[in-house]
């Protein structure tokens, strides 16, 4: 922002995205006589620069505001910064090694800066559980899809094989978040998340328990009544 001292300009107003910075230097005649009012956070002041003539001041712009500045007044409109969307093109799929494949939409005002598939509340044969699991949930990231500020169409395929909580139904949802720290996030779904095959029936019945005593600690009685039988009968 430049001031040029011209009478036209003794008051005017901008416009400015939501987590912009205003930066007041001046220089050859110490820190310039400035008011900020409003919706303004301020950063620490880097005061003298690597020119001893020069000092800086920085605000962060969190709603609408006001500038005086060496006999100006500009009345600073803040644009809200949305937040993102992201949207399912597709029901995701199981593949046959136990991965998922995801395919989704962005969008957001400014740009993506992170995506990522969130899953919670398992189920166990129909049951929704209340306890806190010994692991937690997988938060599994996503491809951003490759355009210039991560907005447009893009698939992933994320590998559950060696999560616990492989098998389980639960809830998903995918959460897009922008440069400006704003989550958006789709609907929840509930899917199974896949699992790799097994032809081994003890191993997938070890591996089942081993869910169950992950995602419901609080009945870890039953999971041993389940290994008992297991070891008597292992067939």
């Amino acid at each position: 922002m430049l001031v040029s001292g011209r009478p036209d300009e003794a008051h005017r107003q901008l416009s400015a995205p939501i987590g912009s910075t205003l930066v007041i230097r001046s220089a050859g005649h110490g820190p310039v006589a400035a008011t900020v009012e409003g919706e303004f956070s301020r950063l620490q002041d880097k005061g003298a620069t690597a020119r001893r003539d020069e000092n800086e001041s920085r605000f962060v712009l969190k709603g609408d505001g006001r500038l005086k500045l060496a006999g100006e007044t500009f009345e600073i409109v803040a644009i809200p910064d949305r937040p993102p969307v992201v949207e399912l093109l597709e029901q995701p799929r199981a593949n046959l090694r136990g991965s998922l494949s995801v395919a989704y939409r962005t969008d957001d005002d400014y740009g993506i800066a992170g995506l990522e598939a969130r899953v919670s509340d398992p189920e166990i044969q129909g049951r929704v559980l209340h306890d806190k699991p010994l692991v937690d949930a997988p938060r599994l990231p996503l491809a951003l899809p490759v355009t210039a500020n991560g907005v447009g169409e893009a698939r992933s395929t994320l590998d559950l094989s060696e999560s616990p909580w492989a098998g389980a139904r639960v809830s998903l949802r995918l959460v897009a978040r922008d440069e400006g720290g704003n989550e958006g996030a789709t609907a929840p779904i509930s899917i199974y998340l896949p699992q790799r095959p097994f032809t081994n029936p003890l191993a997938r019945a070890l591996v089942e328990q081993r869910r169950n005593l992950v995602l419901a600690p609080g009945e870890r009685s039953r999971v041993a009544g389940a290994l008992d039988a297991l070891m008597l009968e292992p067939e």
